[in-house]
């Protein structure tokens, strides 16, 4: 006999169209990212950067409107201080 699969969270990004886990991913380094405005973490550049793209999808809630430019920063950006 064998044991039933485990339980899948329906909510979770891997459970979704590919769409929807990369809107949850950039959801995520968004509001991850916004995080780190205040700090010295971040440069001047950067922390104006984020400020706008946090304002623009409404803390991640909304990424649609990202460019694919602003999509590949806020990657770098959240890469380099929260990857590996």
């Amino acid at each position: 006999m064998k044991s039933p699969l485990p339980q899948v969270n329906p909510l979770s990004p891997f459970n979704q169209p590919p769409e929807k886990a990369t809107m949850a991913s950039l959801n995520t380094m968004v509001q991850r990212v916004s995080g780190l405005l205040d700090t010295k973490d971040l440069s001047d550049w950067e922390s104006d950067f984020v400020r706008s793209v946090a304002q623009k999808t409404g803390n991640g809630h909304n990424t649609t409107s990202l460019t694919e430019k602003q999509i590949d920063v806020l990657e770098r950006i959240f890469n380099k201080h929260f990857a590996g």
